[in-house]
């Protein structure tokens, strides 16, 4: 950091890098919230990642499957409500697993996270789902938006 403040600063230590490392890292920033919840009473759950995958994976496969190559807010938010259903279903079962037959709670998710790995990568023969009107929101960019961030038009 130092060194690129030093050789840089009018492009490193500019607003615009900023807001692009937080909108970057603002999804492993949710998720750490919840590890410390998780930590903090006494377990680690190492499949997370792969939950977000197989939940983003069933969203944009929902989204695409509705909306086609033309999104619609319907399919938005029906794409959002699989998303979420898949992750807490994914979560619960994590829970259950540990909670319910007593398995070791840094064995178990280890387990699951190579289960959810792959049933993100074969939903798609290994490819992500590209949903084209979805990529402002994806990107972070909102051309829409009044907020300082916004995308150029």
């Amino acid at each position: 950091m130092i060194a690129l403040s030093v050789l840089v600063p009018d492009k490193f230590l500019s607003a615009d890098n900023f807001l692009n490392v937080f909108r970057r890292s603002s999804v492993n920033a949710i998720i750490a919230v919840g590890m410390t919840a998780i930590i903090i009473s006494g377990g680690i759950d190492l499949s997370v990642g792969s939950m977000l995958a197989v939940a983003g994976m069933a969203g944009a496969w929902t989204m695409q499957k509705l909306g086609g190559d033309t999104l619609t807010p319907g399919a938005m938010w029906i794409g959002h409500a699989r998303r979420v259903a898949v992750g807490t279903l994914a979560g619960f079962m994590n829970g259950a697993l540990i909670n319910g037959l007593k398995l070791p709670p840094f064995i178990q998710p280890s387990d699951t996270m190579s289960a959810f790995r792959g049933i993100a990568y074969v939903m798609n023969d290994g490819q992500p789902y590209n949903v084209p009107a979805y990529k402002f929101l994806g990107q972070g960019l909102c051309s829409a938006c009044p907020f300082p961030w916004r995308s150029p038009a």
